[in-house]
C-alpha cells in the first residue's frame, strides 16, 4: 500500500538514469512523488548533467510520470497505465494549481 503524505517532505535531490530500447541514457530528477491508491508515482523532470555527474540544467517541458515498483530492494519506475497516467496528471495539476493560489 502507497504512504499517504500529507505534507510535502524535503529530501535529497534524486537523480535516475533511464536506458531506452536503442540503449540512449536520459536523466531524470524526481520531482515529486504521488501516492495514489495502492502505487507510488514519480514526477521526473529531465536533467542534463556535466562530465562529473552533476546536474547543469533542468529541462522543464521535459516531465515523465513513472510507477514506482520495486524489484530485489530496488526502485524501478516502470510506465504507468493510461488510466493511472491521467490520475496521476490531474492530481499533479490540481496541487501546482493550489500552489501557485498559495503565492498569488
Amino acid at each position: 500500500m502507497a504512504k499517504e503524505i500529507n505534507e510535502m517532505e524535503e529530501y535529497e535531490e534524486q537523480i535516475i538514469e533511464m536506458v531506452d530500447d536503442q540503449g540512449n541514457k536520459s536523466y531524470y530528477l524526481v520531482d515529486m512523488i504521488i501516492p495514489m491508491e495502492k502505487n507510488n508515482f514519480a514526477v521526473l523532470v529531465g536533467v542534463e548533467l556535466d562530465d562529473k555527474g552533476n546536474m547543469k540544467d533542468v529541462d522543464e517541458e521535459n516531465m515523465v510520470i513513472s510507477r514506482v515498483e520495486f524489484e530485489d530492494g530496488e526502485e524501478v519506475y516502470v510506465a504507468p497505465t493510461d488510466e493511472e497516467f491521467e490520475a496521476v496528471r490531474d492530481a499533479y495539476e490540481k496541487m501546482m494549481e493550489e500552489w501557485d493560489e498559495e503565492e498569488e
